[in-house]
Order: C-alpha cells, then sequence, then structure tokens
C-alpha cells in the first residue's frame, strides 16, 4: 500500500520582478524619449540619521510607513564649491592686501615660505608701519602696536619744536602750537622737500565790521528799531529753531521750554514793556538768530549764501552791542556768549573764537559752573548750569587743539557733574521726570560728545609737546619721542568710548531717523579725535612713496 506523501512547502508566492528597463540603463523600445531617475538632493532629517534611503517628498515613504515625524529643519552639511566669482574676488583681495603689506614692510618677503610671527615681530615693534584706522563706527582703532608686549617702545613723530610765531603784515603776533593744522602743514612741508604746503592753506572768510548795518544808537536799556530790527515771528521762530536743532545738536546748553517761553514773551509784549529779564533774553535772541541764518534752510537762506551770511553778521554785530563779553555774570548772557562762539567757530575766525572762549571760561568760573553745588539752585536752573559748563569746556577743548594752545584749567579743578540724561520736557523747576522706556535723550549725545573731547584733551596733552623738544649735540633740534605707552593708552580710552555708546546712536539701517544728524556727528568726531591722535605718525607712511635718489 503506497503511504501518502505530505505535500512540500513552497515558498510564498512573490511579486514578478520588474522588466529590465526599470533597473538596467538599457532603455526600452519605445517611441517615447527615456526618463532619468530623479536625484534627490536632501534627506529629512530622520533619514538622515538613521542612514536609509530617503525619496525627498513630505512626508517621505519612509516616515509615512513607519509613523516617524518628517522633518527638514536640521542644518544642512553638505560642502558647497566655491563659485567662480567667489575665487575671483579672493584673488583680488589677496593681491591688494600682499601690495599694502610690501608698502608698509619692504623688508619682509610675503612668498618666503619660512616666514613666522617671530619674523614679524621685529618689523612691527618698530612703528615704522601703518596704524590702520577703523572707518566702522561699530569698532574702536586696533593696537597701534600688533604685538602684545608691554615693552615701551618710543616712536619719532614728525613733530620738532614746540610751535611756530608768525608776525603778520599788519605787526600782530600770531602763535601756532604743535597741534594746530598750521604749524603741522609747515613741519610736513620742511620734512618732505617735495612737498608745496602753499596749496593746502585754508582761506579764512572774510573780515567784518562791527559797525557795518548797524544803528549806533542801541544801548542796553532800549531797543533799536534801525537797520536791524527782529524778524517776523514766524521767520524768527524757524531760525531758532535751526540755531538749536541743527547746529546745536550735540551742545545742548539751552533748556527750549525756558527759551520758547521768553522768545513769545518778546513778540507778544510791547517794547515799551520790556523788563529786566527781556533785555537779558535779547542778547541771547539774536545770537541765535545768527547762528540760524547759517544753518537754515527756509527760503531766506536758500536766496544766496552770501546774502544769509551777511544778515547773520547784522544779528551777531547786535549782539555784540548788546553784551560785555567781558562782564557776564548770568545764564542768558553766557548762552549767548555760546552762541556767538558757535558763529565765529563756523565763519573761521578762530583767533576771535578763542578769546571769546577765555572770556567764557572765565565768566563760568567766576560764577562757579566748575563746581557742583545742588543745594541752592531748582532743577531747571541746576540743569542749565551743568550744560553752559561742560559746553564751554568742549569748545576749549576743540579750539585749544586746532590752534595749538594750553588749556585754562586743568580737569583737578572741576568736579562739576555731567548733565543728567533727561530731554528738556521732561525737567521742570518742581523736579526731574523719568522719561519713557526705551526713549534715548538728546543729553546722552551730549555727554558721549563731551567724553569723546575729553579724550581729544588727554591726546593734546601727552602726544603732542608742550615744551621745546630736545636738541642735538649740532643745536639742531631733534624730533620729538612720544612712548607708544601713551597711544595704547588712548586707544583704550577709544574702546572703551565705543563699547558704552548706546546702539540708538550708532548708524545703522535700524536706527531712528531721529538721531542722523547725532550720529554722524559723533562718528566725525570720532574720526577728528583718531586723526589728531595719529597725524604725528604720518611720514611713516608717506616715506614709502617718498622719491628715492
Amino acid at each position: 500500500m503506497n503511504r501518502l506523501k505530505p505535500p512540500k512547502c513552497r515558498p510564498a508566492a512573490t511579486a514578478p520582478p520588474p522588466p529590465p528597463s526599470e533597473y538596467t540603463s538599457v532603455p526600452r523600445q519605445t517611441d517615447q524619449p527615456s526618463q532619468k531617475r530623479k536625484r534627490i538632493t536632501r534627506a529629512c532629517d530622520e533619514c538622515r540619521q538613521r542612514k536609509v534611503k530617503c525619496d525627498g517628498q513630505y512626508p517621505c515613504e519612509h516616515c509615512r510607513n513607519y509613523g516617524y515625524d518628517c522633518s527638514y529643519d536640521g542644518p544642512s552639511y553638505r560642502k558647497k564649491n566655491p563659485t567662480q566669482e567667489s575665487v575671483e574676488k579672493l584673488k583680488s583681495k589677496l593681491s591688494r592686501m600682499q601690495t599694502l603689506v610690501a608698502a608698509i614692510l619692504p623688508d619682509i618677503d610675503v612668498n618666503s615660505p619660512t616666514l613666522d610671527d617671530c619674523e614679524l615681530a621685529p618689523a612691527t615693534s618698530t612703528g615704522r608701519h601703518v596704524h590702520e584706522t577703523q572707518t566702522n563706527f561699530g569698532t574702536a582703532p586696533q593696537s597701534f602696536q600688533s604685538n602684545a608686549s608691554n615693552k615701551d617702545n618710543p616712536l619719532e613723530t614728525i613733530l620738532g619744536v614746540a610751535g611756530h610765531l608768525d608776525l603778520d603784515e599788519h605787526g600782530n603776533w600770531d602763535y601756532h602750537g604743535h597741534s594746530s593744522g598750521s604749524a603741522f602743514l609747515r613741519r610736513l612741508g620742511k620734512h618732505f622737500d617735495n612737498l608745496n604746503v602753499s596749496l593746502l592753506k585754508l582761506q579764512s572768510a572774510p573780515q567784518f565790521s562791527e559797525q557795518a548795518g548797524v544803528s549806533e544808537e542801541y544801548c542796553f536799556g532800549g531797543y533799536s528799531h534801525g537797520l536791524t530790527p527782529l524778524p517776523p515771528k514766524n521767520i524768527a521762530r524757524e531760525l531758532v529753531s535751526s540755531a538749536l536743532d541743527d547746529a546745536c545738536a550735540l551742545l545742548n546748553f539751552v533748556h527750549q521750554p525756558s527759551f520758547y517761553h521768553m522768545f513769545d514773551r518778546i513778540y507778544n509784549i510791547e517794547v515799551k514793556d520790556y523788563g529786566r529779564k527781556e533785555h537779558e533774553f535779547l542778547p541771547l535772541l539774536y545770537a541765535s538768530l545768527a547762528v540760524g541764518c547759517l544753518f537754515s534752510k527756509n527760503e531766506l537762506a536758500k536766496s544766496g549764501n552770501v546774502l544769509s551770511t551777511s544778515q547773520a553778521t547784522r544779528y551777531f554785530i547786535v549782539c555784540r552791542q548788546m553784551l560785555n563779553v567781558m562782564e557776564c555774570r548770568n545764564l542768558s548772557s553766557l548762552q549767548a556768549l555760546i552762541f556767538m562762539i558757535t558763529f565765529l567757530q563756523s565763519s573761521s575766525k578762530m583767533s576771535t573764537c578763542h578769546s571769546y572762549i577765555v572770556s567764557a571760561l572765565a565768566s563760568s568760573l567766576q560764577m562757579g559752573l566748575h563746581r557742583c553745588d545742588t543745594q541752592i539752585f531748582d532743577p531747571v536752573e541746576r540743569e542749565i548750569r551743568k550744560r553752559i559748563f561742560w559746553t564751554i569746556r568742549s569748545m576749549e577743548t576743540y579750539v585749544v587743539a586746532i590752534l595749538g594752545l594750553p588749556r585754562t584749567i586743568s580737569d583737578e579743578d572741576i568736579d562739576q557733574e555731567m548733565p543728567s540724561e533727561v530731554d528738556d520736557e521732561y525737567i521742570t523747576q518742581e523736579g526731574v521726570l523719568l522719561m519713557p522706556d526705551g526713549q534715548i535723550s538728546a543729553i546722552t549725545a551730549f555727554n558721549a560728545h563731551t567724553k569723546l573731547l575729553l579724550i581729544l584733551a588727554k591726546i593734546v596733552r601727552r602726544v603732542y609737546p608742550t615744551r621745546r623738544a630736545e636738541t642735538a649735540t649740532n643745536g639742531i633740534s631733534s624730533a620729538f619721542i612720544v612712548s607708544d605707552t601713551n597711544i595704547r593708552d588712548v586707544e583704550r580710552d577709544l574702546d572703551n568710548w565705543v563699547a558704552n555708546l548706546p546702539s540708538q546712536l550708532r548708524p545703522c539701517a535700524e536706527s531712528s531717523q531721529n538721531h542722523t544728524r547725532t550720529q554722524y556727528l559723533l562718528r566725525m568726531t570720532l574720526m577728528h579725535v583718531q586723526m589728531v591722535l595719529y597725524r604725528p605718525f604720518l611720514h611713516y607712511i608717506v616715506e614709502v612713496w617718498k622719491p628715492r635718489g
């Protein structure tokens, strides 16, 4: 009897293999063009982590089948080949850098394979290199000495003797210290014989007479309806607004609510009803009108620079006849004197400007503005006293640096505080109110400008000589030597100043339009301070291009 055999187990049925055309490169015999396999440029985060094939869809097939969260949020680590344009830019930048290094350090072979930091250190420590000043407002200058050594290295400056004393055709003596542009250009011309310094001299504005166009009948106790009366109120308002907001954007020495209160009184009451306060305010008003004519953009100023300057000069002369600059004993007269200094400075009358500054500073000392006394003054007067003193001090620092003259008093004699960083509308006779959160005061820029000019005063004191330089054995004056420790010290001060500057006062795309003028004025002041710092070492740069033989 035959025993039944169990059936053999067969494997489960599987799908037939795909035609060769789907996994081989042999094209199918059809009239349609062959389709290339789609290239996946990026796998999802889950497939990339598990190192499995991804179809690049969202969600991909692998995540869809297994219920994973499909995402493409992770960073891409695919290396991108540089474009031809970026390569050309790098080559151009490298070529420029090699040319610059060859000009600054001609003895260094930048193509040498043995070039290292030890070879560069002696070249940089001698000081015969260019200091690349930063044009970006957000960063302070790099160190004048590239190495980190604290060794004190002497730097030879272009400065020789302490200054120059000139005698003009009228028999008047005029002294120019070494920080003055005139003395610097003269010394530069002697250092480089091929430099024509006469082409670099600046021309001053034309001289004016205090008698031109002004009635002589004016006395302090009255008002003249002569040749230079007050303009209409609307024009006067625009002129004083230009003087306060444009000309004095960084020097806010006026409490504007108090100023405009007296401005309205001058135009609202009769001249015969003027009292002591109105007569004290008139010189301030005329001085602000003079400055406003120079900075205003209204139709009066657009009629021509000569006409606006002539009208500004008339207002200035009226103020000058009202005010005795040697006897200023109240805040309004000092404010008028500051406007007169601004007018002279804007008209290139630097010598006369310095005389007015000395008078203003002497009056401020006699009024005790350099001392911190907060007990006998109301908040408005206390803040005005601070602003007036630091404005005069800043003006003196700036002008004496231009003329190369010594300062009147030292910093050790001053204990006055910086003004409160609060706008005028928040300062009343009852007290100082808090400003809204996120709003920056114009006095913040005032204080930043004052601190920057204190650094300028430090530069003039440490870099520029106040006494005659040492002479050589042959009797010829030798060059003035400055320690690079002083340079690094000033650079650290500039670093700290830039670091502490509020972001609203830095020029950037996100900044408010209300601070644009202040931002760029601060930037120009910083560039001026850096120019004064590095100007004595200009010959290190120019000698590279000086003709030889």
